[in-house]
C-alpha cells in the first residue's frame, strides 16, 4: 500500500514510462487476402471498400499505448518497419512505405474495376496484434 508522502512509486513510473517502445514496431505481423465481391466475368466487376489503419477489438496494451504517446498516428512508422519484414521484398512493386502511409490513418475510400474478372476482387489486410490494415492493394483474385 502506497502512503500519503511515498514518491518512490512515482520515481518508478518515470522510470517505467521513459522506456515505452512504439508497440506497432513489436506485434505479431500477418497478412491475408479479403474478398470484397464475387465477379462473373463476363462484364465489369467492381468494388469499393474503405482503406485505413484502426485498432480492433479492446485491449488493455492498446490503452496504455495511446495513453503514453503511441495512438495510431504514431503506432504505423512501428507498423511499417514491422510489416516489411513480413514483405522483404515488398507487395506488388510497392513498399510496405508506400502502402502503410500515414494517410492511412485518416480513411480513404477506394473504388476499382476489372474487366473479365472470374473469380472475386480482394483487398489486402494487414493484421498486427490489435492494428488492423485495409490497405489500397487490391486485385482480382488469380
Amino acid at each position: 500500500m502506497i502512503e500519503l508522502g511515498d514518491e518512490t512509486s512515482l520515481n518508478n513510473v518515470d522510470l517505467v514510462c521513459c522506456k515505452v517502445e512504439n508497440p506497432g514496431k513489436y506485434c505479431s505481423p500477418s497478412s491475408q487476402w479479403k474478398t470484397l465481391t464475387s465477379c462473373t466475368g463476363s462484364e465489369i466487376c467492381s468494388a469499393s471498400y474503405t482503406a485505413k489503419l484502426f485498432h480492433t477489438g479492446e485491449s488493455r496494451t492498446r490503452d496504455l499505448s495511446d495513453y503514453f504517446g503511441f495512438p495510431l498516428s504514431v503506432a504505423y512508422k512501428g507498423l511499417t518497419e514491422n510489416f516489411e519484414k513480413l514483405h522483404e521484398d515488398g507487395f506488388e512493386g510497392r513498399t510496405m512505405k508506400e502502402i502503410i502511409t500515414p494517410s492511412l490513418v485518416d480513411e480513404m475510400r477506394i473504388e476499382t474495376s476489372f474487366y473479365n474478372c472470374s473469380t472475386s476482387i480482394e483487398y489486402l489486410e494487414l493484421n498486427c496484434d490489435y492494428y488492423t490494415v485495409n490497405t489500397r492493394v487490391h486485385r482480382c483474385k488469380p
